[in-house]
């Protein structure tokens, strides 16, 4: 198992909110604050299935996340499940997905009328 913590930002906020992607051969758990907020179950000869959709998990938390995120999170879990990407490595791919996730956010309009649109 791996336990990677990642902090994503909410602009419309001015805040961070502190998340962990736990790796595991079976599954991939996004955390905030021990609570289970989408996790995706290996399925051999198939996709991932995710108890929910992570993308509407994430903007339920106002935070804007690219629409290949979900993609992004399970082709890396891939690589890490076949040991093409170590521990160290795959801590560096998902900081990658964290900063993507974080430009998409900061790029959204930010001004009075916006910030609670978003």
């Amino acid at each position: 198992m791996t336990d990677i913590e990642i902090i994503l930002n909410r602009p419309a906020y001015g805040d961070d909110i502190t998340f962990h992607v736990i790796l595991h051969h079976d599954y991939m758990l996004l955390k905030r604050d021990d609570i289970e907020c989408s996790k995706a179950i290996w399925v051999d000869q198939s996709d991932p299935e995710w108890n929910e959709d992570l993308i509407k998990r994430l903007e339920s938390n106002h935070i804007s996340p690219p629409s290949k995120v979900r993609y992004s999170f399970e082709t890396a879990w891939k690589s890490w499940r076949s040991g093409e990407l170590d521990d160290v490595q795959i801590k560096q791919e998902i900081q990658l997905i964290a900063d993507w996730i974080n430009a998409a956010s900061k790029a959204l309009p930010h001004s009075e009328f916006w910030n609670d649109k978003f």
